[in-house]
């Protein structure tokens, strides 16, 4: 065989080619992938001993000393929601500026529109109150439930029979924890 021959099988050399193995051994085909590597080593042990918890797309940075903070919808598919906006804004909730969350954090950031500057992710707006007006509109609403509650108790009682009183039996249970699952959990 001669140097500028390689065999497709063993029998039959294609004359004028150059051996396939010392073109790939000239220039890789493919780019590197060594930055997907993790090696253990190299890994922070603070990191590692974390337990795993499912990402989510609305993370969002620690509120503010002295404010809460929620998302705020501002469109749905792409489309503009202004009735959701300006109800939450009258109500007292602010875009929260990218600008205030510390530089370790990396917040979502909307770069262009009317939104430009602001914590935002997928149609929603990071948004925060302070506290104290907060408190006040949770007072506000708790209020009025207490309110058509005990007019529906009251409604309730003037249309029932005394041989077949109305009985009521209420609870409730506010759970909302996120809980990291354990190795070998599905």
């Amino acid at each position: 065989m001669t140097k500028n021959t390689h065999q497709i099988d063993d029998n039959v050399p294609i004359p004028g080619s150059v051996s396939l193995s010392r073109e790939r051994a000239r220039e890789p085909v493919h780019e590197s992938r060594e930055y997907e590597t993790y090696e253990l080593a190299d890994a922070n042990k603070s990191e590692a001993d974390k337990p795993w918890v499912r990402p989510t797309s609305l993370e969002a940075p620690p509120a503010r000393p002295g404010f809460a903070q929620r998302w705020i919808r501002v469109a749905i598919r792409n489309d503009p929601d202004p009735t959701n906006t300006s109800r939450k804004f009258r109500e007292g909730w602010k875009p929260r500026a990218a600008s205030t969350v510390p530089s370790s954090y990396q917040a979502p950031t909307i770069a262009h529109g009317k939104w430009a500057g602001t914590i935002g992710v997928e149609g929603m707006v990071l948004c925060e109150m302070p506290t104290k007006m907060v408190e006040k509109r949770r007072k506000f609403y708790a209020g009025e439930t207490r309110r058509v509650t005990s007019a529906i108790e009251t409604e309730l009682q003037a249309q029932s029979h005394p041989s077949m009183q109305i009985t009521q039996e209420r609870s409730s249970k506010l759970v909302r924890e996120v809980k990291p699952m354990a190795d070998g959990d599905s």
